[in-house]
């Protein structure tokens, strides 16, 4: 987990950005964003709230742009149909993408 402020340092040090979009199943209506920074080593850091920590939720572009001007970043993929359909699968995502750095039982 990553909170806002730690976000810049995470992507000085090689990180990537990487944003979840919700929605509904088989539309163009995305609700809004999640945001995942990816360390060179592959972890995934969900990205959560300063006050009362959770997954932050981003619902417009405009706030997008506000959290990624003062990045280093050149390119972004910017998904504009849905990736998950429940906030609640966001946790699931975050935990497959960190499943490679499990040790195997």
């Amino acid at each position: 987990m990553v909170f806002e402020r730690g976000v810049k340092d995470e992507v000085e040090a090689g990180a990537t950005v990487e944003l979840i979009s919700v929605g509904e199943p088989g539309s163009w209506d995305v609700e809004g964003w999640y945001m995942m920074v990816r360390r060179p080593d592959g972890r995934a850091l969900l990205l959560l709230t300063t006050i009362n920590p959770k997954a932050k939720f981003i619902r417009t572009t405009k706030s997008i742009m506000r959290l990624l001007r003062p990045l280093p970043l050149r390119n972004i993929n910017f998904p504009m149909t849905p990736m998950i359909h429940h906030h609640e699968d966001i946790w699931n995502y975050h935990n497959k993408a960190n499943q490679h750095r499990r040790p195997m039982s």
